[in-house]
Order: C-alpha cells, then sequence, then structure tokens
C-alpha cells in the first residue's frame, strides 16, 4: 500500500455521505492500493484483507455502492477485471519516483501523460562517468545529479541521449526549463566532460524559447541584445519570493518548487497566489508561521484554490485567502462545502 493524501472536503462530500461508512472507509483505502494512474484490479477478497480485514462486510457490494454512485468505475479488459479511481490524479500527488501503471485504462479515460522517474544506479553511474565526473554547468564535482534536458512534465523520456550531469545546485536552477550546454569544441554531452575543457553556455534555439517563454527573464545562458558581448550576464534567483516567517525572517520559494506546484495546481495562477500569500501574512503579523509550518501553509492555500476550481487566470477570488478582502484581514475562511463535481 502506499501513503495517499486526504482533504478536508472528503468528510463535507454529500454525496459520498450517501454512501455506508464502510464504503466511505473503504474508498480511502482504494488510493493506498492503487497505482500512480488511481488503477488497481479488482479482487474484492484482497480488498478487504488490505483494507477491511476485521470487518463484515461484502466488499463487492461496497464496490458496487462506489461505483453506481460515481466515484469509481469497474471494468474489464481482456477477461481481466480492473479498479479506476475518478479524478485520482486531480487530488492525489504520486511520488515522483513511482512506477508506471501496467493497468489499462478504461475506454475513454485520459491518463495524467506525466513520465514517471526511472533511472537506474547502474544508468546514473554510466551518465556520471560519461559526463566525466563533472557538472556540465559549472564544472563542479561534488553532489552530482541527474537532469532531465527535456523535463519529464513538458514529454522527456528517461532515455541515456536526454540524461546529463548536473550539480545539485544547478539542477535546481534549470529547475522544470528547457536549455541546452555544450562544450566549447561543440561537442554534445554524451561526449562532454573531458580533462581541462571548458564549458561553454550558448542562446537555445528559437523553438526551445518559444517553448519557454520564461527563459528571457529567468534564464541566464539566454542572450540579450541590450548586452554587450563582455557585459556579465544577470544573476538569476534561485527564488521567485519571500515569504515573512514569525520570528521576522524571511522563506525564500524556490523557482523549483514553483513548477512543481504548477504542476499539481494547473487551475490556479501559483505566482499570484504567492503574492496573495506574502501580502496576507505581511498584515497578520501574529498569524505567521514558523520555518517548518509555512510549506503546509502555501500547499493547503494553493490546494483550496484548486478546489474551489481556479480561474486560471489571476489566482483571486477563490477559496483561501487569495481574494483582496482577505489579504487586508476583512473576510473569513467562507467554509463552503466541498464541491460535489470533485468527487472526493
Amino acid at each position: 500500500m502506499r501513503a495517499r493524501n486526504i482533504k478536508p472536503g472528503f468528510f463535507k462530500n454529500e454525496r459520498l455521505s450517501d454512501c455506508k461508512i464502510e464504503t466511505r472507509i473503504l474508498f480511502m483505502g482504494l488510493w493506498c492500493l492503487a497505482d500512480r494512474e488511481g488503477r488497481l484490479e479488482d479482487r474484492p477478497k484482497r480488498i478487504k484483507s488490505e483494507v477491511l480485514p476485521y470487518d463484515e462486510c461484502n466488499i463487492d457490494e461496497l464496490l458496487t455502492e462506489l461505483h453506481n454512485a460515481g466515484f469509481i468505475m469497474r471494468y474489464s479488459i481482456d477477461f481481466n477485471n480492473y479498479l479506476q479511481v475518478i479524478n485520482f490524479t486531480k487530488h492525489q500527488n504520486p511520488h515522483i519516483k513511482e512506477t508506471a501503471s501496467d493497468i489499462p485504462p478504461p475506454p475513454g479515460h485520459v491518463d495524467s501523460g506525466i513520465i514517471p522517474y526511472y533511472v537506474t544506479p547502474a544508468t546514473r553511474d554510466e551518465i556520471i562517468k560519461r559526463d566525466n565526473y563533472k557538472c556540465l554547468e559549472c564544472g563542479s564535482e561534488n553532489n552530482l545529479t541527474i537532469d532531465h534536458i527535456i523535463p519529464r512534465t513538458k514529454g522527456g523520456n528517461n532515455e541515456k541521449d536526454n540524461l546529463r550531469t548536473l550539480c545539485n545546485k544547478c539542477n535546481a536552477k534549470k529547475g522544470n526549463r528547457l536549455n541546452k550546454i555544450t562544450e566549447s569544441t561543440g561537442k554534445s554531452g554524451a561526449s562532454a566532460g573531458k580533462s581541462g575543457a571548458k564549458l561553454e553556455k550558448h542562446q537555445p534555439s528559437m523553438e526551445v524559447a518559444q517553448l519557454n517563454p520564461e527563459s528571457l527573464l529567468l534564464n541566464p545562458e539566454v542572450s540579450c541584445p541590450e548586452l554587450s558581448a563582455d557585459a556579465e550576464p544577470p544573476r538569476q534567483l534561485d527564488h521567485f519570493i519571500t515569504i515573512p516567517l514569525n520570528d521576522k525572517s524571511e522563506y525564500p520559494v524556490d523557482i523549483k518548487l514553483i513548477e512543481e506546484w504548477k504542476n499539481l495546481f494547473p487551475k490556479i495562477d501559483v505566482e499570484q497566489c504567492l503574492r496573495s500569500i506574502r501580502a496576507w501574512n505581511l498584515s497578520h503579523v501574529k498569524e505567521r508561521k514558523t520555518k517548518n509550518g509555512i510549506l503546509k501553509h502555501i500547499t493547503t492555500w494553493l490546494s483550496r484554490e484548486q478546489d474551489k476550481g481556479g480561474n486560471n487566470g489571476n489566482g483571486s477570488g477563490h477559496g483561501f485567502n487569495c481574494s483582496a478582502k482577505q489579504v487586508a484581514g476583512k473576510a473569513k475562511s467562507d467554509g463552503e462545502p466541498y464541491p460535489i463535481d470533485a468527487e472526493y
């Protein structure tokens, strides 16, 4: 079984409240049994032994109740029975290294499309050796990591020609963006890293720049016509914004983390919500969070915005403190029940 998330809206869902209490517990258990796409084998006896081993209940009837209520889909392919949890990827965030689903989806179902991370230790050692045990960005030999040249969230795969060696710092700076690195000799990453060779940054192609519209603002590898040939490129910040903490320090929100949140909360404008979070904390000094609690504060905020349906634009007017009134401290949480169409 896997660790999954449960949101407060689960307990306020009116459709789910019509189901038996055993059915609701079973529903949560299915999340832990399902793979990263929300699928599992429809085997009632096995499911009972995992979720409700000490209770006298008919799992097949409970699964049918969930199916009829629209929370799961029971289907068969090639005489094999499977379950699909509806809207699973909308509410769950599988671990980055969780393996891909090997269960066929039900007819008409669209998967998340994110390619799971799968780089074996042997492949990792081979890539680092190929790149001469150095970061292809800064030449560091410490804290080496494997980077996907085309990020997995943008369709990149785990093939060796899409992998390269970056130190942890450079990998974090690159984040989820597209850029290219070659040696001064013009050789590709596969032949990069000969001793004494100097690494050279160059401007991405127009195609890459179009795929990465923010690269001109955030990526120092991209040349700018306003800079002379000898001018020093602008320094790239590791963070987008800072959030005030209860000890009067500032918590920097890492750019790479923002890219991850954009994938997890696609319906909202993450940057705008972060600005609202900063504004709220500036005006609510006594309610500021600790360093250990600030990430939970941010993700809860974003999750509430996502659950409210977002607005695909300015990140305000919904949910948890993203409206102007709430930032000013004039409004309280509306406590609106979990939207029925969100399923769970």
